[in-house]
């Protein structure tokens, strides 16, 4: 029997989730060790392989695909841990990461710190200026060559920046992507000059207009590149060593799974590898629901897990894409699904504002180490979690699969000294102001990403999973107005699950600007240029594989793009433009209302895209829950809106199919736990997973008088 194995490494857990090729699913998790992340993803696989009565050798001999989410490059990013760099630019512009752009100043900050003008300021630059050396030479914006390069003080600065430490270059030429002959050639003699560097030039990470944009790309490739290549290797080695045979594929945060080598050579690509996953298998367990149970493409992947809480939007059955993300205050020229994150996980540290006296939750976290207070791993600080727990919300004996116990005396005293003390409140009081303010804070970054753009959530379905998801979506449901919840069975490693279904994905672009005319020679020759790039750049691994391709489009003068899908056949037909640019006003209305679209003002292509899919054909069942019996259920106190109340605590497996529950309740597994509110109902779907209807929702997410 073979297996696929999907990990993500989270701030607090690492997932793990198997799949056999009979269909069986299982899963667990594991402690993240940030010191060394080979090891907690070995006690992920050693944990789930334990569910099948097998060891991780056995396990691990006898896996297919082995793909995984890695936090590697971000941990990098954020800890400035990245390697000593030395970047390379057109001369007169060796100040393109420092000057940055306007924008900059607000790009990555907090709610809070965006309406604090005394926060705004740049990010630091990833490379010092006496690592930054100016290049002699000139490209225009038509790709011809206005002044040659000079080899000679290009190898003199490769030489000084390699005394100077550095062991990783960036090269950034202006127009590189029309004309990379010169970037390719500085790569070359800083390759001579230092064999064993990693270099990075922007024609080959970013071929795409933006200098800033461009020069942090590259400039954030190759400082998280020789870090992230070691770790990478490290796990290869490890797992190798316990009997893995097949390659380890790593997860984009465009979508789909790449070889290990070529994210080794494009870290910048995978730095939300792990968030992605979940909104990936949103989608997924969308369309595998029955139509009569579920029949919305709107959903909210939310994400709650032990550091933060990640949010993507899927309408109309597709993933929000974003061509640029922000990352530690960068912007990179990355095309990833957009998910936003804020600093509200399980692990987020409850405490008082010292200047005005108020509770203020996140965006600090404990993380895993040293943890919450009830974890008794040192940590000092209440936390969420131990909100939680204060509140009869969490067993303290069932958590983590009941292998870690948690101390309920610990985290009241925490919480009693340090939240109810100055407040002047109870415990209990103080930790339900916690929660409650977290929930606020969910669903607040819910309306900016739905709200804001023009959505409304009432049309959405929220998907809730991570450890902490299916016990607060309850509440920021109802608070964005969302009738319906669906939370996955295996809710708790949902992202590793995304990945373990993933298909592999590679993705070009390049920047070839022009003006939309009548003809479509000049689309026709891009496209060409692209494919042979692109076939000459990446081996596809998998039988055959589907392509894509994309324009993005502009009124002249605008900078708000918009992504056209093109079909192959198309390439070849007549008036290939006039259907681009009908195309792109129907796509431009939709998203910034019906009469926007002006054709007068002119239309420009900015960027070509060819996206190649090779998927993995597996069957697959609900995942197995051996329990007790059904029905079987227990009592306990749990403090809900100012009092204690007496609820039904249904273990998870023991619930069959088409069961349903009123609350208030709670539903516990080994690994999550759903918190069900008044007047809400929970379901049990024919696919395994739950759903919880709200206010006489029904399980199609049409409300009850709409079904009459």
């Amino acid at each position: 029997m073979t297996f696929s194995i999907g990990i993500d490494i989270g701030g607090t857990f690492t997932d793990c989730v198997v799949r056999a090729a009979s269909g069986e699913v299982i899963f667990d998790k594991a402690f993240t060790t940030p010191a060394d992340l080979a090891e907690g993803v070995v006690d992920a696989v050693t944990n789930a392989a334990a569910r099948r009565g097998m060891t991780a050798e056995s396990l691990l001999s006898q896996t297919a695909a082995f793909k995984i989410g890695t936090t590697s490059p971000v941990n990098r990013l954020i800890n400035r841990k990245g390697a000593r760099t030395g970047l390379l630019i057109t001369v007169g512009h060796e100040d393109a990461l420092l000057i940055g752009r306007v924008r900059q100043k607000t790009d990555g900050l907090a709610e809070g710190e965006r309406s604090d003008i005394r926060a705004w300021r740049k990010a630091e630059p990833i490379i010092p200026s006496d690592l930054t050396r100016g290049v002699i030479e000139r490209v225009d914006s038509f790709g011809d060559v206005v002044v040659p390069l000079d080899e000679a003080s290009t190898r003199a600065s490769a030489r000084e920046l390699v005394a100077a430490g550095c062991t990783a270059f960036a090269v950034c030429l202006l127009w590189s992507f029309l004309h990379p002959a010169h970037e390719q050639r500085v790569r070359a003699i800083c390759l001579e000059e230092a064999p064993e560097a990693f270099v990075t030039i922007s024609s080959d990470i970013a071929p795409l207009l933006g200098e800033y944009e461009r020069c942090a790309t590259t400039a954030l490739n190759s400082y998280l590149g020789p870090g992230t290549a070691a770790d990478l290797r490290s796990l290869d080695t490890r797992l190798k060593a316990l009997g893995l045979k097949a390659d380890v594929l790593l997860m984009q945060s465009t979508g789909g799974v790449v070889d290990a080598g070529f994210a080794q050579r494009r870290p910048v690509y995978m730095l939300s590898s792990g968030p992605v996953g979940g909104v990936a298998a949103s989608r997924t367990m969308s369309e595998r629901l029955d139509p009569s149970i579920h029949t919305q493409r709107n959903l909210i992947a939310t994400d709650m897990g032990g550091t933060s809480f990640d949010v993507g939007v899927i309408a109309d059955g597709k993933p929000i894409e974003t061509p640029v993300s922000i990352h530690n205050r960068y912007r990179i020229l990355v095309s990833a699904i957009e998910v936003i994150s804020i600093g509200a996980g399980g692990g987020s540290i409850a405490a008082i504002e010292p200047v005005t006296g108020v509770l203020q939750v996140g965006p600090s976290s404990a993380g895993s180490v040293p943890g919450p207070v009830c974890y008794r791993l040192g940590g000092t600080e209440p936390t969420v979690t131990d909100a939680n727990l204060v509140l009869g919300r969490l067993s303290p004996d069932r958590f983590f699969a009941g292998r870690h116990a948690l101390d309920v005396e610990a985290a009241r005293a925490a919480i009693a000294s340090k939240l109810a003390a100055p407040l002047g409140v109870t415990v209990e009081q103080a930790a339900e102001a916690t929660v409650r303010i977290v929930e606020s804070r969910m669903a607040d970054l819910i309306r900016r990403l739905t709200v804001e753009r023009g959505f409304d959530p009432r049309s959405f379905s929220v998907v809730a999973y991570g450890g902490g998801g299916p016990l607060h979506a309850g509440a920021y449901a109802v608070d964005l107005g969302v009738p319906f919840v669906l939370v996955p069975v295996a809710a708790s490693t949902f992202s590793a699950w995304g990945i373990a279904h993933s298909p592999i994905v590679h993705d070009a672009a390049i920047s070839a600007p022009a003006i939309l005319g009548e003809e479509g020679g000049p689309v026709r020759a891009t496209f060409a240029r692209l494919a042979e790039a692109k076939s000459a750049k990446s081996a596809t691994s998998g039988n055959g594989g589907v392509s894509a391709l994309y324009v993005d489009m502009r009124y002249r003068y605008q900078m708000h793009e918009v992504r056209v899908p093109v079909q192959a056949s198309e390439l070849g037909a007549p008036g290939l433009n006039r259907v681009l640019m009908d195309r792109f006003e129907q796509l431009y209305e939709q998203r910034f209302g019906a009469g926007t679209a002006l054709r007068a003002a002119g239309v420009e292509v900015t960027t070509f895209r060819h996206i190649t899919t090779v998927g993995f054909e597996w069957n697959e069942s609900a995942p197995s829950l051996d329990g007790p019996p059904a029905g079987s259920a227990t009592r306990r106190p749990v403090f809900l809106d100012g009092a204690w109340q007496n609820l039904p605590v249904i273990r998870l497996e023991s619930i069959p199919a088409t069961w349903a529950q009123a609350g208030p309740c709670m539903v516990e597994g080994d690994l999550m736990t759903i918190f069900v509110r008044d007047r809400q109902t929970i379901v049990r779907l024919p696919s395994g997973d739950f759903a919880i209807t709200l206010d006489g929702g029904s399980p199609s997410g049409r409300s009850a008088a709409e079904d009459n």
